[in-house]
């Protein structure tokens, strides 16, 4: 289901209010909550993903580099990415 305008503007407030969590230098709770977020935006978009695969990711995260993105696009896939081909 795609976003309205509305919640695409609301998506927007809360990453703007996630940078400003960084900003006063609250980068690992920034990180966090950036993760969850995307976890949400995730569900919302219609990809299956659950709670305990979140979680794995943040714990995955702790071994890649999260500046890479490159391995931060891998590691999510492996973790997130559940279809059956």
């Amino acid at each position: 289901m795609p976003l309205n305008g509305e919640q695409a503007a609301g998506w927007a407030r809360q990453l703007d209010l996630l940078d400003g969590a960084q900003a006063t230098g609250r980068q690992g709770e920034g990180v966090l909550q950036h993760i969850m977020l995307f976890g949400r935006l995730l569900r919302r978009l219609g990809v299956k993903v659950n709670t305990s695969q979140m979680l794995d990711l943040l714990a995955a995260l702790e071994e890649v580099p999260i500046t890479d993105r490159d391995d931060f696009y891998w590691t999510a896939r492996a973790i997130l990415v559940t279809r059956k081909d």
